[in-house]
């Protein structure tokens, strides 16, 4: 038996080696969030020498915990190929691009009447810009850039290199105007002044309200021009460098891409704003919905897209799996084929379609109440909204249409094949209804899965015969909305059946320039009673952004574009 004094000597012996140990264990990793930049601060020395001298004490028993994972794994239903911001159009190649470059400004993040993080599209924070100023009225824009960025090539951030951004841009997107249209400089090489080495100015032919929105966009994103013009002699050549490099000064670089595989992103040591939290971002491609829901329900991944409504409630009772629901300005589109080519030329055939949908079944059955029902070309809860589509499910009337269309009872009226995005449950329930419902008038439809990355080439190229889509507005405002759908003069993304009308092209462009706030609503109910007569395509349901991941991942917040910023979240 030892003695009291000696037992109260090891004891001793034993708190001091304990706190000596403390003392030299190194210092956790901060976790940055990248809500803001680093600023560092100045270190204060102390005014008084402390010396200490440590007694040497027993070497301490072991303790084994384990690490913490750093690498966050994602399973999602597609491929992901090709990620230079200029020609991406796949909600996966988007998601590479937020997270591998950056923008001059980034939104803010809020909070949803429900509670859910979102992010403030009105209340914007600095980026690669440190600050900014609006003159002239609302037509001058002057940003005043971060020094010391650096893009990955090694190669510091210049004025210059914005303007050769929107340079390049311009000129890989003509196609699609987007630049012209959303940011109102049709000309970026006169409209767009680099005013010193840091400082670069945007002057645009009329006053825009969209422009801070539209520049957080991932299309928007700043790359290295330089870099990629001296990457080949030929348009081609330097389209497909940007598409399989990464030009940007973000926080992750690509590491490691297989085909139909995987992709994983490395972060940067170095990045400007502290180094992301996570290690690895883990892309796995899992083209079945259950497989996705098997891997997330096992630990195998942290986080799974495209997860089945029908399984929402029975994740979000197990243990170790939160379930984000957040109401969204989407819209769940029909497209019936190039609208310049028979047999889809032929509005009737269009209205019959239209009315042989079974919407309320749709949303009860399929989004088990989840949805809204869409009722117009606007989503609902975006300025001017107004229900004013004829469309209902009525089988008369869609009878009627059809023999209006010379298509009595089905008869002459090809077989359709009805496109869908491979791996997306609800598309494949929803067309085996609108199947079922056809065939009572006499239509055959035939339903055939695409790849996502063949599918959203083909829709964009007006070679799909009948389809559906979702189209989810960046910039929520009805003149963003409008332009990319219905603008006659908009081709690729997302003008999806060619539709072509020049007085509601005019009143879409009066929408983008009218100050006047009650004209300006008065063009944006024109533009959707127009598109209620025509049916350029067929507004079914407004869904949910639903996500499902592990309960220690922390710090998601929604954006309207749809895409995840992993450099802002962590592992608790």
């Amino acid at each position: 038996m030892l003695s009291r004094k000696k037992t109260m000597l090891i004891i001793t012996i034993l708190f001091v080696a304990s706190m000596i140990m403390s003392a030299c264990q190194p210092a956790a990793t901060p976790v940055v969030t990248a809500e803001e930049p680093i600023v560092e601060q100045p270190v204060v020395a102390p005014t008084t020498e402390v010396k200490v001298e440590a007694t040497k004490a027993p070497e301490p028993t072991a303790v084994i915990s384990e690490p913490v994972n750093r690498d966050i794994v994602i399973a999602v239903p597609g491929d992901i190929s090709g990620w230079d911001p200029a020609q991406t159009i796949i909600i996966w190649a988007n998601e590479i691009v937020v997270n591998t470059y950056d923008n001059l400004i980034a939104t803010m993040p809020a909070t949803d009447e429900y509670g859910n993080p979102i992010r403030d599209m009105e209340n914007f924070r600095p980026s690669l810009a440190e600050s900014w100023e609006v003159k002239d009225e609302g037509k001058t824009y002057t940003f005043y850039l971060r020094k010391g960025v650096k893009f990955n090539n090694g190669d510091e951030l210049k004025a210059q290199d914005v303007k050769d951004t929107f340079v390049y841009q311009t000129k890989v997107q003509a196609a699609v105007g987007r630049l012209t249209a959303i940011l109102t400089i049709p000309d970026p090489e006169k409209q767009i002044t680099v005013d010193d080495e840091y400082t670069v100015s945007f002057h645009l032919d009329a006053p825009n309200n969209l422009f801070l929105k539209a520049m957080t966009r991932p299309n928007y994103v700043i790359v290295n021009a330089k870099q990629i013009w001296e990457s080949g002699s030929t348009d081609e050549e330097q389209q497909k460098f940007a598409n399989a490099n990464i030009t940007g000064t973000g926080p992750y670089i690509v590491d490691n891409y297989e085909a139909g595989v995987q992709l994983v992103l490395k972060a940067k040591e170095d990045y400007w704003n502290g180094r992301p939290f996570f290690d690895h971002i883990i892309y796995k491609v899992v083209p079945t919905a259950e497989n996705r829901l098997l891997l997330l329900k096992n630990g195998d991944v942290d986080l799974a897209y495209e997860i089945p409504l029908k399984d929402l409630e029975d994740l979000q009772n197990t243990p170790g799996i939160k379930v984000y629901t957040v109401p969204t300005y989407a819209q769940v589109l029909m497209y019936a084929g190039n609208l310049q080519q028979p047999p889809w030329n032929d509005v009737n055939l269009r209205m019959a379609i239209g009315y042989a949908i079974p919407y309320d079944t749709i949303i009860e059955d399929v989004t088990y109440g989840k949805a809204k029902r869409l009722k117009s070309w606007l989503p609902v809860g975006m300025e001017g909204y107004t229900e004013v589509s004829p469309l209902e499910y009525n089988l008369d009337k869609a009878k009627e249409y059809l023999t209006k269309a010379g298509y009595p009872d089905g008869k002459g009226l090809p077989p359709i094949t009805f496109n869908l995005r491979q791996g997306t449950p609800e598309d494949e329930e929803i067309a085996v209804y609108i199947q079922a419902e056809l065939a009572k008038l006499g239509i055959t439809m035939e339903i055939q899965p695409l790849p996502l990355a063949t599918h959203s080439d083909q829709i964009s190229k007006h070679l799909l015969p009948f389809t559906f889509n979702i189209w989810s507005p960046y910039v929520p405002d009805p003149y963003y909305n409008f332009y990319f759908n219905y603008d006659m003069n908009k081709t690729g993304c997302c003008n999806y059946s060619d539709y072509k009308d020049q007085e509601i092209t005019d009143w879409i462009q009066a929408i983008r320039s009218e100050t006047d706030q009650e004209k300006r609503l008065e063009f944006i109910l024109k533009v959707q009673e127009k598109l209620a007569t025509v049916i350029p395509n067929i507004p079914i349901y407004q869904p949910t952004f639903n996500i499902a991941m592990r309960d220690n991942i922390e710090g998601f917040s929604y954006y309207p574009d749809n895409q995840l910023r992993y450099y802002e979240m962590s592992r608790k």
